[in-house]
């Protein structure tokens, strides 16, 4: 959970930076980097990390999500049997198959869409 959260704030920025680039036409910037610094300068420093916070408890949600359903399917399919590699791989394959199918991917495409318009688009002030 923690590491997931770490990876997505160091790299936050760049997604900020590739949102702009693919939605604003008439940037000026085309590089990664410059696009970064172009944002610092004209909307301060926080800037890149605008919408961090709906990404941070989506990644949230959906890791517990995810283990909850892996330990309960564990727990039923095991039943006091001894854990495998193999059967902790299927359980794996089955909990992140279903869950992100069902769930997850709707919920994450909304909030993509959300964040796009919310904090790329429209005007900060």
């Amino acid at each position: 959970e923690s590491g997931s959260m770490t990876a997505m704030t160091v790299f936050f920025p760049l997604d900020t930076a590739r949102l702009r680039l693919q939605v604003d036409e008439k940037r000026k910037s085309k590089t990664t980097p410059a696009v970064l610094l172009e944002i610092i300068k004209e909307e301060g420093l926080l800037a890149p990390y605008r919408g961090w916070f709906p990404v941070i408890s989506s990644l949230c949600c959906s890791n517990f999500v995810y283990f909850y359903t892996f330990n309960s399917l564990k727990a039923l399919w095991v039943k006091g049997q001894h854990s495998t590699t193999g059967k902790d791989l299927v359980l794996g394959v089955v909990s992140t198959g279903g869950y992100t199918e069902c769930l997850h991917l709707p919920l994450h495409a909304d909030l993509l869409c959300c964040t796009a318009l919310l904090f790329c688009v429209l005007p900060t002030s």
